[in-house]
């Protein structure tokens, strides 16, 4: 493997712990709405990049399981269709 690979792999593992750190904070009320609804689209446009795509089986059983439902659900939908029709828990109630 390459040093630009294992770059880009390391990119990809830091981002995923920011978007879980930021997943679970919205879900435990840490974080607004606002800062959410946002910062999901980011989650979102990442995880259609290729290296998330292609790290996302191997890395999906280092993170928390509801963490983990969000983004399979993510990656299975159309992202237009994503915002609108899987809700957080803190959405939901």
């Amino acid at each position: 493997m390459t040093d630009e690979a294992n770059k880009r792999r390391l990119y990809v593992l830091t981002r995923m712990d920011i978007h879980q750190l930021n997943f679970m904070n919205y879900e435990s009320g840490f974080l607004s709405h606002e800062f959410w609804s946002a910062w999901k689209n980011v989650l979102v446009t990442d995880l259609r990049i290729p290296e998330f795509a292609e790290l996302w089986p191997m890395l999906r059983n280092f993170y928390a399981p509801t963490f983990v439902a969000f983004c399979d659900e993510a990656l299975q939908m159309p992202a237009d269709e994503f915002e609108s029709s899987v809700p957080t828990k803190s959405q939901e109630g």
